[in-house]
């Protein structure tokens, strides 16, 4: 099985090759469906080692270039491609502001959420309504020194654990503890 591949240049000779096959599949010269060859194959005709073409599928996998399915080979998925006909306006312009922490408003889970905060409300005691240890919910405490027990070696007392309720609460309770030193 044949993939002519130009690989150029990159950072690494992973990101070239997965460079090379997605300006190949974007283009339309790897079409949806397409088997692609082992990665022994493929690491083989280019020249590299099998872990460079492994990292390059992997990545392309996870964008959604490639299906893999166990057993079955490297296909290439079946992805949108920009219209390229004549006739057609010249697509415009996209600004997207990708700033850490910031995610998409729109693709949030409205209706699902809603409906699960109903269903909370209607059947949670009135104690889950209150503040409650100011140490984090006893439950997580415990649950957390079992983890840390079990996976880590670690035998912590829940009665020491602390859960803040984000970065800046722990900053904040953090600094005032090392003031007072």
């Amino acid at each position: 099985m044949d993939v002519l591949l130009a690989v150029g240049p990159g950072p690494t000779r992973a990101i070239a090759v997965e460079r090379a096959l997605r300006r190949s599949i974007v283009d339309g010269h790897l079409g949806a469906g397409t088997r692609l060859p082992s990665t022994r194959e493929l690491a083989g005709e280019l020249g590299c080692a099998r872990a460079t073409v492994v990292a390059a599928y992997e990545q392309l996998g996870a964008e959604g270039y490639l299906v893999t399915v166990a057993g079955s080979g490297t296909t290439v998925a079946n992805i949108q491609r920009p219209n390229t006909s004549r006739e057609s306006e010249p697509p415009k312009a996209i600004f997207l502001e990708l700033l850490p922490g910031e995610p998409d408003p729109s693709s949030f889970p409205r209706q699902a959420w809603a409906k699960a905060v109903r269903d909370v409300l209607h059947t949670c005691p009135d104690d889950l309504l209150r503040y409650g240890d100011r140490q984090g919910l006893a439950e997580l405490r415990e649950a957390l020194a079992a983890y840390l027990a079990r996976s880590r070696a670690v035998v912590a007392n829940p009665s020491r654990i602390v859960i803040f309720g984000g970065f800046a609460a722990a900053l904040s309770v953090l600094a005032a503890t090392f003031h007072r030193l």
